[in-house]
């Protein structure tokens, strides 16, 4: 999926990728609009909640992540 997505359908298809891959490695979402940018880092939680075998998180272009989120991640994903 490419470009902006509302919180919400980001959200499900987060989840919904999450249940049909679960061993991913690899997640881009580097070239996402708007991805995340609402209060809390939800999107950035679902991926720590959901894809523990993740080796490679591309968020280049993203600066909106708060360092507890992105520490989250690397706590959740051992492989990083």
């Amino acid at each position: 999926f490419e470009g902006s997505m509302e919180p919400e359908l980001v959200g499900k298809v987060l989840k919904l990728i999450a249940e049909s891959y679960p061993n991913l490695e690899y997640l881009n979402i580097s070239i996402l609009d708007n991805l995340f940018q609402w209060k809390i880092d939800k999107g950035l939680t679902a991926i720590a909640d959901s894809y523990h075998k993740l080796e490679c998180l591309n968020i280049s272009n993203h600066t909106e992540f708060s360092e507890i989120s992105i520490c989250n991640v690397i706590r959740s994903c051992p492989k990083f």
